[in-house]
């Protein structure tokens, strides 16, 4: 997977989501997308760990 930003990660999953809901598509797009949006949320989670841990160190370096 690419390296695309945090909001067009999320901008993707939304979509995919959307896509999801409507169950519109076949099964075959359903399962693609479905596994598609398992690899976002991995991927968005550890951007959501890393930059958690930047900010606590941020706030360590930054104490009194």
């Amino acid at each position: 997977m690419s390296e695309i930003s945090f909001e067009e990660s999320m901008k993707q999953l939304d979509g995919i989501v959307t896509k999801l809901e409507r169950n519109d598509g076949s099964l075959d797009d359903s399962i693609t997308n479905f596994e598609h949006g398992l690899k976002l949320v991995k991927k968005l989670d550890q951007q959501l760990k890393s930059y958690e841990d930047r900010v606590a160190q941020i706030i360590a370096d930054n104490k009194d």
